[in-house]
């Protein structure tokens, strides 16, 4: 039999983020919190290695606790000469990043943050994607019935087109000779 912590717990997902201040996992303050890590993070973005990884990760996106914590892990690689004797980081950049991520983590605040970003991503950016496929799908249609359409129309354009070279008596497969003889001969029969 399950144990109790061993149930999931059902949460509406609009709700998670109330739901967690309401348990006390995360503080009700906890966004003005998070506007004093975005001036650290915008601070420590200025001073970056030059790593393929960090580049495409700092990219367009809004930086949050994961991000922060992917740029640690790289960090660790990159910067792993500047370990001291004790196992501290005497990089600079490091320490940022690591005083960075130690401020999501205190208070929960990459938690309450996550599940803002969650409950928006569900809210409003889903249902957006989902209204754009079903109307990227209405458009292929849309597509392949034009292309049944216009293939149908070639077809007739190629009959039509091969009735009125029998009609002309042009017979070949240099149309455009055969036309100019015909055309020739015309001229020559009326003078």
């Amino acid at each position: 039999m399950a144990t109790p912590q061993d149930l999931p717990i059902d949460i509406h997902s609009g709700k998670l983020l109330d739901w967690l201040v309401s348990r006390r996992h995360c503080n009700r303050d906890w966004q003005k919190n998070i506007l004093s890590i975005r001036e650290k993070i915008n601070a420590a973005i200025q001073d970056m290695p030059e790593d393929e990884r960090i580049v495409t990760l700092l990219q367009g996106t809004y930086i949050n606790y994961f991000h922060c914590k992917q740029i640690v892990d790289i960090l660790k690689e990159t910067e792993k000469d500047t370990k001291n004797f004790l196992g501290y980081y005497s990089s600079q950049r490091m320490n940022d990043w690591l005083n960075i991520q130690s401020l999501y983590e205190a208070n929960s605040i990459g938690l309450a943050e996550s599940a803002q970003i969650l409950q928006r991503l569900v809210q409003y950016e889903i249902p957006t994607l989902k209204k754009q496929i079903a109307k990227c799908s209405q458009n292929i249609t849309d597509n392949e019935r034009k292309e049944v359409d216009y293939s149908r129309l070639a077809a007739d354009g190629r009959k039509q087109f091969e009735k009125e070279k029998e009609a002309l008596g042009i017979e070949g497969i240099v149309f455009h000779l055969m036309l100019l003889v015909v055309y020739m001969f015309r001229i020559v029969n009326e003078c």
